[in-house]
């Protein structure tokens, strides 16, 4: 038996010194001399026989071979001469973790995000400073563990388990040491670049002497990175490498490295990721094609709650709700992200964000109109607990998809296209049927064609599409004045329509389809069974790839279709008035990178109309359609009464006419104001012409959709050869002012009916103008107080009061600011002053209205450069 004595708290200090001193010289001169250490160092405390004893314990302790002591083998093992292991080191803790926000997200560009959690882009290493309970020694392991999701799993990705490293950061999710100051440890740890973004929870574990400690660090977010440099690696150079007096930070290097590709999102332009990614301000195009107008829209990715609530979406979609666990693991794909993400932005399926609504009464909800960015939506479908938030259309759409794919780190631009078909049969035209008038037959016109589309850059397609039947054509019917027949009309054409583009690689599809993808959260059809669009490749679309996911050729049509005009009939007989492929999708438009100025891209969706590439492209996308090659994930919708277009229709001739037609103008539309215009009509040949014209008008929503009509007549016109004439027409203020919707549109149609069976449509799109100006009254400084002036004009000819502003910017305001403008004179001009407060610098967007209940929101904005502060 071990003889046992009894030592004082000095002597077990005493003993502890011995040992770290002992512990030295076994590392550093492999024993030699420890038995002499210990010797010298116990000899005034403890008879001889107690220091062989406890030399043993000593060296067993330690496992030191090659001693001395050869009659010790490396297992042996000897108890400790005091009953307990007076020897046994403190476990060692972590006590405090610094995160260092600052570094880290000056870094990951991600210091706007206002949250608690660090949040940073994965594929890139961030470093975090752990406080410990003593400084650690050698054999001593730190293991680091990140969770994301329920259930997570290191087989579904969702779980990794790692270890710290002295040399650099590799694949996977890897760690490695920075900088060590006694007990004070600075780590860098990095995600793989195809990480699962989200939430995660990192915790650590401290192993020592067959001894655990475990903790929890804290949660922190990441994000997609578009801004990682391709082929980028983190390289940490070990503190054995450097002079002592580097050691306190070891420098980060960067070096090229094959098996370290880039984020799938990456845009290598900086330009590009400041405007996509960063800028929390943008312009929306609306209107019509010949009067495109610039609206401000606040995004806001950078706001209180923002990113809170975007993860949110994603874990109340349908696919989260089903299966967690799956659908967590499948968020490292921007495709699958971006898809998810188009679904949740509208209510349709899921008890999305947004519910939408075209028919004009808004009441329960708020207008789409009135609606200045994506915060305050964002944050009513929170402290709503979720339920839509009412009202949107297509650009209410677009910005808020905008606002949640940039605050995940997706580059988004909102896109509009004028004359946006929208193709219900898929036979890649749009037919519009009118009656003898040019109105269109609603009944009958299931395609449909929107003046306006956009798409994260926000894209503003003017002609837009909606071809419901998805035959690749737009097909309109008519009446004899030329209205629509909407009975039978189920394509359509918008004045615009308004979705996103995001930019990231096709895994699926290969490296030619990587760049801008169109998504569209507006709910239009149903994509595998969900109402959502997208991500279809700009450049399949270009190409006529109509086959490739997602939805391709409701995308192809929106943009390309051909435009189909029917005449129909008492007898329900049909009669082609002509086929004008150049219609649709024109101007389709974004914001400048840098500046408020308007791109037109179209180009980059379709080769130059009428040209002999763009045919044979549209000849490409009709045979990949109709030889059943098309992707399918599209309802496939075939129109009452088997009306459905097939690629022969579209082959049907028209007659050239023998006359043409235009609205002019005669002065500016103004809102609240008669309109004065003529319909301008040419003979083109040698003979006399008797010629029927018959006058419509009606105010429209920007879908083209009828609301009202306000214009009825017919003229006989005798045209001379090669003659020219103008029918006069003025529609008074009183005539539209009740049916006037908030889009402010009213469409004008004239069928032509000439001898021998000639039939021309002319149609116009009118949008009214109205006035505001808004001037910032000195330079603008964050923290500094600045005063803005806005100047409105009541645009009516009658006494108006209960007007007020509605002002919204990020980096000015917390929340809307309503204030009250006095009561306006007729078409008096009066201007309201305020005070601002920036807190935020660099360029940042403004957005005033002036709203009332006498007449349509009158929206203006203005860019501002503000100064940080000095």
């Amino acid at each position: 038996m071990v003889s046992q004595v009894t030592c004082s708290g000095e002597t077990k200090h005493h003993a502890r010194r011995t040992l770290k001193h002992f512990h030295g010289e076994i590392h550093m001169e492999r024993n030699q001399g420890a038995s002499t250490c210990i010797q010298h160092q116990f000899a005034n405390h403890f008879p001889h026989s107690f220091i062989n004893t406890f030399k043993k314990y000593l060296l067993s302790t330690f496992h030191v071979s090659g001693t001395e002591d050869s009659s010790m083998s490396k297992t042996d093992t000897a108890p400790c001469p005091f009953g307990v292991d007076i020897f046994e080191r403190e476990r060692i803790r972590v006590t405090k973790v610094d995160w260092q926000r600052s570094r880290n997200g000056a870094a990951h560009h991600t210091q706007e995000y206002p949250c608690p959690e660090l949040v940073v882009r994965r594929g890139q290493s961030f470093s975090l400073t752990l406080e410990l309970s003593r400084a650690p020694d050698c054999e001593e392991t730190f293991i680091f563990m990140v969770e994301t999701g329920p259930r997570a799993s290191e087989a579904l990705h969702t779980k990794a388990v790692f270890q710290t490293s002295e040399l650099e950061l590799g694949e996977g999710w890897t760690a490695a040491k920075e900088a060590q100051m006694e007990n004070t440890l600075t780590v860098s740890l990095a995600s793989p670049p195809n990480a699962v973004i989200g939430r995660y929870l990192l915790s650590i574990r401290l192993s020592s002497h067959r001894k655990h400690s475990n903790r929890r660090l804290g949660e922190f977010v990441l994000l997609f990175n578009p801004c990682q440099p391709p082929g980028a690696v983190l390289l940490l150079i070990p503190d054995a490498a450097l002079p002592q007096a580097s050691k306190a930070r070891a420098p980060v290097h960067t070096r090229p490295d094959d098996c370290f590709s880039e984020d799938d999102v990456f845009l290598a332009s900086e330009e590009e990721r400041q405007e996509y990614v960063l800028n929390d301000s943008g312009i929306i195009f609306r209107g019509v094609e010949k009067h495109i107008r610039a609206q401000g829209w606040n995004y806001g990715q950078f706001e209180e709650d923002i990113l809170n609530i975007c993860l949110s979406i994603l874990d109340r979609s349908p696919g989260h709700q089903n299966n967690p666990a799956t659908d967590v693991s499948c968020r490292h794909d921007p495709i699958y992200v971006t898809r998810v993400i188009s679904a949740m932005v509208n209510s349709n399926n899921d008890r999305g964000v947004v519910q939408g609504q075209w028919q004009g009464k808004y009441d329960g909800g708020t207008s789409p109109l009135h609606w200045r960015g994506s915060v305050a939506i964002l944050q009513k479908w929170l402290k709503g607990r979720y339920k839509p938030v009412k009202y949107g259309q297509c650009w209410v759409f677009a910005g808020v998809m905008c606002t949640v794919l940039r605050c995940l780190g997706i580059a988004t631009r909102v896109v509009s296209n004028f004359n946006s078909a929208h193709d219900t049969d898929q036979n890649l035209s749009v037919d519009k049927y009118v009656d003898s008038f040019g109105r269109t037959l609603e009944d009958l016109t299931e395609d449909s064609m929107w003046c306006l589309g956009i798409a994260t850059r926000v894209v503003s397609n003017f002609n837009s599409a909606h071809d419901t039947d998805q035959n690749l054509s737009v097909d309109k019917y008519v009446d004899s004045f030329g209205r629509t027949l909407e009975d039978l009309t189920e394509d359509s054409m918008w004045n615009f329509h308004v979705w996103n583009e995001s930019w990231f690689a096709r895994q699926d599809l290969g490296p030619s389809y990587n760049g801008w993808q169109v998504l569209d959260a507006t709910p239009q059809e149903e994509s595998e069974g969900v109402f959502r669009c997208g991500p279809a490749s700009v450049t399949a679309i270009r190409e006529g790839d109509v086959h490739l996911a997602h939805d391709g050729p409701f995308v192809f049509a929106e943009v390309n279709a051909d435009y189909i005009t029917w005449l129909w009939h008492e007898d329900e007989s049909r009669e082609r008035v002509y086929s004008n492929t150049k219609k649709i999708g024109r101007c389709i438009s974004t914001k400048a990178v840098g500046s408020d100025s308007r791109v037109d891209i179209t180009d980059l969706y379709k080769y130059p109309e009428g040209s002999r590439k763009e045919r044979q492209v549209y000849s490409k996308a009709v045979k990949r359609l109709f030889s059943g090659k098309a992707s399918g994930r599209r309802t496939w919708i075939r129109r009452a009464g088997g009306r459905c277009l097939w690629h022969d229709d579209l082959l049907e001739p028209t007659t050239k006419p023998s006359i043409t037609g235009k609205f002019k103008l005669l002065e500016p539309p103004m809102l609240g104001h008669d309109l004065r215009l003529a319909l301008c009509l040419a003979n083109l040949t040698s003979r006399v012409q008797q010629v029927r014209v018959n006058l419509s008008g009606a105010t429209i929503l920007y879908t083209r959709k009828p609301v009202a009509e306000i214009l009825h007549e017919s003229h006989a016109v005798r045209l001379g050869r090669q003659e020219e004439k103008r029918i006069p027409i003025t529609i008074s203020y009183s005539k539209y002012k009740e049916d006037l919707t908030e889009d402010k549109k009213i469409l004008l149609a004239a069928m032509c009916l000439v001898t021998k069976g000639e039939k021309l449509l002319v149609e116009k799109d009118i949008t009214l103008e109205d006035f505001i100006t808004i001037k910032v009254l000195g330079p603008a400084m964050v923290g500094v107080a600045v005063t803005v002036e806005v100047t409105v004009v009541n645009p009516l000819l009658e006494r108006v009061k209960d007007c007020a502003l509605m002002v919204e910017g990020s980096g000015f305001l917390q929340e809307q600011l309503s204030i009250d403008v006095p009561t306006l004179e007729p078409q008096e001009r009066a201007s309201v002053q305020f005070d601002i407060t920036p807190s935020k610098s660099g360029p940042r967007q403004l957005q005033v209205d002036l709203v009332s209940p006498h007449f349509p929101d009158i929206k203006g904005f203005v860019i501002i450069h503000v100064a940080t502060a000095k």
